[in-house]
């Protein structure tokens, strides 16, 4: 692969590589988060209103 083309197309793969990572770390937050609502909801109002404690918050 020449260097020029190299050097030209660097800055767009990093650039892609970038939002790829953005976009896992926001995907691992949000299931961290929803992890979280899920083990309060459990501790707080037991199993059998964690599902429509969830579908309430869903909607």
């Amino acid at each position: 692969m020449p260097h020029q083309k190299g050097s030209r197309w660097h800055p767009i793969l990093a650039l892609v590589a970038l939002c790829l990572a953005i976009t896992a770390i926001d995907r691992l937050v949000v299931m961290a988060s929803e992890a979280r609502v899920d083990m309060a909801n459990t501790d707080w109002e037991g199993l059998g209103t964690n599902v429509q404690g969830r579908t309430v918050m869903d909607s």
